[in-house]
């Protein structure tokens, strides 16, 4: 199952924002302040609604995760625990993936792309006029292979 199906089966997003303001009173109130949550819960459901959306959380991966969670409870509270902070962790991981090897998944799909626009070309015999200026420099000389001029001597 896909990430952003899991987290719209499981209603992950209703249950933080219900459930946020009674966990931020056991929080450090100026990591967690309601405008910055806000824009992450607002980034994680732009997310949900397009996973071609690129999920920039940038200090919420820290923040969200468990590990951050608890050491930003303050002294006598209580780190809140809910399935979506204990995946953040890999969520960011998978997307720190995807950004590392964004060049290499782009160059492999476009070879691949050309790889089956030139297969359909040659099933259905077409040819367009790059493919024929392609084709007719490929069957001519090159220029170093013509014959050297010859050379007249006088005596």
């Amino acid at each position: 199952m896909k990430w952003h199906q899991r987290w719209h089966k499981n209603h992950w997003m209703e249950a933080l924002r219900e459930h946020f303001p009674e966990w931020k009173t056991s929080l450090n109130g100026q990591k967690y302040q309601e405008k910055t949550v806000n824009q992450w819960f607002a980034e994680l459901e732009r997310w949900l609604a397009d996973p071609e959306h690129p999920l920039k959380l940038e200090k919420g991966w820290t923040n969200l995760s468990p590990e951050g969670l608890a050491e930003n409870t303050k002294k006598n509270g209580t780190p809140p625990e809910h399935e979506l902070f204990e995946s953040i962790p890999a969520l960011e991981a998978l997307f720190a993936t995807l950004d590392e090897n964004a060049d290499t998944i782009a160059l492999h799909a476009a070879h691949w792309v050309a790889e089956r626009i030139a297969t359909h070309k040659q099933r259905r015999s077409l040819i367009g006029f790059d493919d024929m200026i392609s084709q007719l420099a490929a069957t001519r000389k090159p220029s170093y292979a013509l014959p050297k001029p010859a050379v007249i001597m006088l005596s």
